[in-house]
């Protein structure tokens, strides 16, 4: 089309084009679901204007960038067992980063298509031996039966995971957890929620503990607003409302030696997250200390 004049009537005529592309997920049932998300993602184009392409549900204008795909992908971070001198990986959670002038950014929007994310775990997993998935989920990601069931068939038939947990980024009401934690427990995939004590509050979540499999508290949300003995009472406090409630327990934050030891001889916590083990990076590039 750049390259071929186009008349009509004896006029010149430019033509655009908008474009939907998808391919055949595991989600899918039929060749009917892929031709629905092309179909999907063709209108979102037509929507865009002139020249738009979208890919998953994510658009681009083609004559905005050269190098436009993938605009994606997933970073890892590990959660380890510090326990052990070597580290072992358990999980490695997925950390959703944009490519954006000509770096890897925080997105503006992580309420990405659920066949984008499952694409991206993917790609992980090509470049990754840890066979532990811990991805995000925004509160009204969560609350889609549609994604909790389309992510429930993907880890059936995903013969590289050996463990899957969904992370809730902001907790949604408590009813809403029941229903939808219903779902991922049938299909074999955990829930945690995160930022324990700072976004997510005791009051706020004290409800739906019944209905988790973990907790993650993050320290490093903490450092600004309170000194080490204050930080030592709020884990004390968050590990004891996990042994009550029969959580698993992550302790995010973790950046010294010291306060990895401290966290195993005083509490027993042995999932840890952190710069001390690794910074997020991608995949292919991962290193654990």
């Amino acid at each position: 089309m750049r390259t071929h004049e186009f008349s009509f009537n004896g006029e010149k005529v430019e033509l655009t084009v908008s474009i939907g592309v998808t391919q055949v997920q595991t989600v899918d049932k039929s060749v009917d679901d892929t031709y629905a998300r092309a179909s999907k993602s063709l209108k979102q184009s037509k929507r865009e204007g002139h020249d738009a392409i979208t890919v998953e549900g994510v658009s681009q204008h083609a004559r905005e960038s050269i190098n436009w795909f993938p605009t994606y992908r997933y970073f890892v971070q590990p959660i380890v067992d510090a326990s052990k001198p070597d580290h072992p990986i358990l999980l490695n959670e997925m950390l959703l980063r944009e490519f954006d002038r000509n770096q890897w950014r925080l997105p503006a929007n992580f309420e990405i298509p659920v066949t984008t994310q499952i694409s991206l775990i993917k790609q992980v997993l090509n470049h990754n031996a840890c066979r532990g998935v811990n991805i995000n989920l925004t509160a009204k990601q969560f609350s889609d039966p549609k994604i909790a069931h389309d992510l429930v068939r993907f880890k059936q038939h995903e013969p590289r995971i050996d463990e899957f947990v969904v992370e809730i980024m902001d907790a949604p009401g408590t009813e809403v957890v029941k229903q939808i934690n219903e779902i991922y427990h049938a299909g074999g995939i955990k829930v945690y929620l995160d930022d324990v004590g700072s976004d997510n509050s005791f009051e706020l979540v004290l409800d739906m503990f019944h209905y988790l499999d973990g907790i993650k508290f993050a320290i490093q949300n903490l450092r600004k607003t309170n000194n080490q003995d204050q930080l030592l009472e709020r884990i004390d406090f968050w590990t004891k409302v996990a042994e009550q409630n029969d959580l698993e327990f992550v302790l995010e934050g973790v950046e010294t030696e010291d306060e990895s030891q401290y966290s195993i001889k005083s509490h027993g916590i042995f999932r840890q997250q952190g710069y001390y083990f690794a910074k997020p990076s991608l995949p292919e590039e991962e290193h654990v200390n």
